[in-house]
């Protein structure tokens, strides 16, 4: 077995040298892709600071605490007018809160419980210097109005700007998304405040081009 192996080998090696000399092979390959939009947060990092945990304590009584409401904005600048989408992932999926889908996780305490949930809601958004409609496609695949302008991290929906609500999203060279964002603790008598408990939400922006 192992002779029959080597002579075929070498017949094949052979073979191709002599194919080698009388031919020569062109490959010509590449890629073309729409106009590169480039993605800026206005704030990528909210910082909420130190809190005192006697202060959260006391202003939750017993429920949940939230924290001051902030406006972020998020541009995004083609070299060219460009048909693209956002699709939103949560990186702190371990700590979202069960059976909601509009609610981010803020993180895991210590002891492992999750500190609480962050949402983003969309306020308004822009293209190339005027206001356009929010356009959201979800797992069905078409395009149609969003009910409550709030921004959902599930598989396969996507967020986009046209001239009319539920349309496909248009080409634009700048576009810009307004959200209020609202984040809260939740029951931080719970949580194991003897010990620092940080927030750590986290949030990928991806572009989907169309």
């Amino acid at each position: 077995m192992n002779m029959y192996t080597l002579l075929l080998a070498a017949l094949g090696v052979a073979s191709a040298n002599a194919l080698a000399a009388d031919s020569a092979v062109l490959s010509i390959s590449g890629t073309i892709m729409p106009a590169a939009c480039v993605p800026s947060l206005s704030s990528p990092t909210v910082d909420f600071g130190t809190l005192r945990a006697s202060d959260v304590l006391a202003a939750a009584a017993g429920g949940n605490y939230s924290l001051p409401d902030k406006s972020l904005t998020l541009t995004l600048t083609c070299g060219a007018p460009t048909s693209v989408a956002l699709f939103p992932i949560d990186n702190r999926t371990p700590s979202k809160l069960p059976n909601t889908s509009y609610t981010n996780g803020l993180g895991e305490a210590p002891d492992g419980k999750a500190i609480g949930y962050y949402k983003l809601k969309f306020t308004q958004v822009w293209g190339d210097g005027e206001v356009q409609q929010l356009t959201v496609r979800g797992p069905s695949g078409s395009w149609g109005a969003s009910q409550d302008n709030l921004l959902r991290t599930l598989t396969d929906t996507l967020y986009g700007i046209s001239s009319k609500a539920g349309e496909s999203p248009g080409s634009y060279r700048v576009q810009s998304y307004h959200f209020d964002l609202t984040t809260v603790i939740v029951s931080p008598s719970k949580l194991p405040l003897d010990a620092a408990v940080n927030l750590d939400g986290n949030m990928t922006f991806e572009l989907r081009y169309l």
